[in-house]
């Protein structure tokens, strides 16, 4: 075997520099020092760049000339992902006009280039912010229809007939948020909202049967959930997430439509289910991460939760738990198969008591427990004051003995390899703290603390003699910190994507 043909056996060349463009900076400086050690790299990296692009609105302009230059030098456009980072009420803007004619050039010439197979238009805080998309970009966008695999971008009334007019059937994710109620005040145009009850969200998802993953921000469950043989089905579905105010009765029957789910979230204030949705659900037997808001629940609500907690889930997730949670005690029964348990608690105290270690008890297999704790301040606070100041010593030390007394309570597992805790409200641990744990569960290797200061991420060091169960903490440096983050699926899945 001769030397190169060994290289290529031992080292797929193409995984490395995507490997390696995960981690590097695409500034020319960066690249042109990667140019003087090996030019094979840095020119896979350039076009490692040019494939997946990132742009601000107003920018758009730069990448419109950036493309043509592209197009005089290779004859060709790699652009495969563009994102756009929107701008809320960019419309008043005067620099709005230009910046969504380029744009639109911009999504022509990828169009006849054929190459674009994921498409974003977002806010820069991925917060659902409004952003008022002109039909003029949905037309061009029409024009990836054959290549586009992923689409992510906000709809409302004045341009949600060019969106419905796409044929998107090859498209395997979409994350759509829908304004439904009318144009708001930062749309451009004053449309009705009749449009939404002609052409519905149902009737456009029916029209992409190949969605893998299907993320809808919306005002109302049952803009995609309706009753009887109408509920839209969607056979390829893996992964779901619906979000919004209200969950109404019908939304159940969307979800029991998709029994080959393996990822669910269900983010909604308020619940109205009705007690004949709880027999809808039991097909799920193959759901493996569920994540949920703690809603005000009506009298149905807390059975047909229990009836999602399926044979096969792994990472429960619940988020905006208020003081001892029915919720949670409803999770016990299936405590002994999770693997990944996140609690999010909206008042800080209300973990401080021997109901919720007695609550974990019943966790025997975890492999990895997040609690994040927070807290409102009362209306007599001064609101100039930082946060820890207002909690004094006594609440430092209910935070510190949480943690040490969460560590001791798993004494004896096998399984758990990383705990965090978030309290925002806390002062961050010194190390004459660290320096001696005990119990701590042998198989424990990292824990992490964050504080209003930010985030501590420690490497746990067992005492010589296992039985002991003796361990102290040693912080971690940055490099070391970024392998912290336990994938206990080993597979780096979307399962795992959707972890923090």
């Amino acid at each position: 075997m001769s030397q190169n043909n060994a290289a290529e056996a031992a080292f797929r060349m193409a995984d490395v520099v995507l490997t390696i463009a995960k981690h590097v900076s695409f500034e020319k400086s960066t690249l042109y020092r990667l140019s003087r050690i090996n030019r094979q790299i840095y020119r896979d990296l350039l076009t490692e760049r040019n494939r997946n692009i990132s742009c601000h609105i107003v920018d758009t302009k730069s990448l419109f000339l950036f493309l043509i230059s592209q197009i005089m030098d290779s004859r060709k456009i790699l652009v495969r992902s563009l994102e756009i980072i929107g701008k809320d009420c960019f419309h008043h803007d005067p620099r709005e006009p230009d910046a969504h004619k380029f744009l639109v050039q911009i999504l022509k010439l990828i169009g006849r280039a054929k190459t674009l197979e994921s498409f974003s238009y977002r806010s820069w805080d991925d917060q659902n912010t409004f952003l008022c998309i002109p039909k003029e970009v949905l037309v061009a966008l029409a024009k990836s229809k054959a290549s586009l695999r992923s689409l992510t971008m906000t709809v409302h009334p004045c341009n949600w007939d060019a969106l419905y007019a796409i044929d998107f059937k090859d498209l395997n994710t979409l994350r759509l948020t829908v304004c439904s109620k009318g144009s708001p005040p930062e749309c451009r145009t004053r449309a009705s909202s009749i449009i939404f009850q002609l052409l519905t969200i149902s009737d456009f998802l029916r029209t992409i049967p190949n969605l893998i993953d299907l993320e809808l921000s919306i005002s109302h469950s049952d803009l995609v959930a309706t009753r009887g043989e109408d509920v839209v089905h969607l056979p390829e579905l893996r992964s779901l997430v619906l979000s919004g105010t209200h969950a109404t009765p019908g939304l159940l029957h969307f979800v029991a439509q998709h029994p080959l789910l393996k990822n669910l979230r269900l983010d909604f204030k308020t619940w109205n289910l009705s007690l004949e949705e709880k027999l809808m659900i039991y097909e799920l037997l193959k759901l493996e991460y569920l994540e949920l808001r703690a809603p005000i629940f009506n009298v149905h609500s807390l059975p047909v939760f229990q009836c999602l907690l399926g044979p096969r889930l792994k990472h429960l997730r619940i988020t905006n738990i208020r003081f001892e949670n029915s919720l949670l005690e409803k999770a016990r029964p299936v405590g002994w198969r999770l693997q990944h348990l996140d609690l999010h608690f909206l008042e800080r105290n209300s973990v401080f008591g021997n109901w919720f270690f007695s609550l974990m008890d019943s966790f025997v297999s975890l492999v990895k427990l997040s609690v994040t704790l927070e807290s409102k301040r009362s209306e007599d606070e001064d609101e100039s004051l930082p946060d820890y100041v207002w909690h004094g010593h006594q609440q430092e030390k209910l935070s510190k003995e949480f943690l040490m007394t969460l560590l001791s309570r798993f004494w004896n597992s096998r399984t758990l390899k990383e705990v965090r805790l978030r309290d925002e409200k806390a002062n961050p641990l010194h190390l004459f703290e660290l320096s001696y744990l005990r119990p701590v569960p042998p198989s424990l290797q990292y824990v992490s603390r964050g504080s209003w200061e930010g985030i501590q991420r420690f490497r746990v060091v067992h005492d010589l003699d296992p039985s002991s169960l003796k361990a102290h903490l040693v912080p971690l440096d940055v490099d070391e910190a970024a392998e912290t983050n336990f994938d206990w699926t080993n597979r780096g899945d979307l399962l795992h994507q959707m972890d923090d």
